[in-house]
């Protein structure tokens, strides 16, 4: 809905490439931290607060490791989703890009390079994903292990998850 509305005023180029993918992204990622630092149990908080600690190092040290989580999936989700407005957004008004060449190719029936175009993209995303997820798996590893340190003191218990 957005596209030819932002094309129709900021024109054709790199300027309405990049704010449509902002627009796209931007939304997921904020509606993810805010899910991750709602996530935060309340008692953290309370106890930070009974302890004083100050805005930023609570920031840094509570809701930042507490929100990681989350954050995370929506930047994941942000890959997909601008790859995605990336090649529309280039259909619609661009001169040049993957995205035009899918339209071109397939407005002159030309199969092969509307395929060829359309799995590179594919691929593409696939591969930013995968080093995305091999970043993510680095960074947030301490979720990890918090995940199995939980399970095993269940299965020690008896209970079973």
């Amino acid at each position: 809905v957005f596209v030819p509305i932002v094309i129709l005023v900021l024109g054709v180029g790199r300027g309405p490439k990049i704010f449509l993918i902002f627009l796209a992204c931007v939304w997921l990622l904020l509606l993810n931290a805010i899910e991750g630092v709602r996530s935060i149990q309340p008692s953290v908080f309370e106890t930070s607060r009974s302890y004083r600690i100050p805005l930023p190092l609570l920031l840094r040290k509570v809701v930042l490791p507490g929100a990681a989580p989350q954050i995370a999936i929506g930047m994941r989700l942000a890959i997909s989703i601008g790859l995605v407005m990336l090649v529309v957004s280039e259909m619609y008004g661009a001169t040049e890009g993957i995205g035009q060449f899918i339209l071109q190719s397939g407005q002159r029936f030309q199969l092969p390079p509307t395929w060829a175009g359309t799995l590179t993209i594919g691929l593409i995303g696939w591969i930013f994903t995968a080093i995305y997820m091999l970043i993510e798996q680095r960074v947030l590893a301490w979720t990890r292990q918090d995940a199995d340190t939980r399970r095993s003191r269940r299965s020690a218990k008896g209970v079973t998850p």
